[in-house]
């Protein structure tokens, strides 16, 4: 419980401060695509350094599955939604898991 707490802490934190963010990504979790999301995008590459960082952190294993194949940084408040490329907001995820989760924002319960 204190896990999600920090969660929506932190997501209504971003933006204007008054919640607008988490507005805007529980619309985008519920609803799909927002209205003024261009239509392309462009993913910016996670820097190397940044990338072995998060992968130590989680023991070179999937945080979902525990798998220690194929493994990739994921943003856990996804990019298309304005999440950054912070040690914080990154996760190790397998590419199964990864494909699975797609842009979405994962709230465990």
């Amino acid at each position: 419980m204190d896990e999600n707490r920090d969660l929506l802490m932190y997501v209504a934190r971003q933006g204007d401060g008054e919640g607008g963010r988490l507005v805007q990504i529980l619309k985008q979790a519920l609803f799909g695509a927002r209205e003024d999301q261009k239509s392309v995008y462009r993913k910016k590459k996670i820097p190397d350094r940044l990338r072995t960082a998060v992968m130590e952190r989680d023991m070179y294993r999937c945080v979902r599955c525990g798998s220690h194949r194929e493994l990739c940084a994921d943003h856990i408040f996804p990019e298309v939604l304005g999440g950054e490329a912070t040690l914080e907001n990154l996760q190790t995820l397998c590419r199964p898991c990864n494909t699975s989760k797609g842009g979405r924002v994962e709230v465990s319960v």
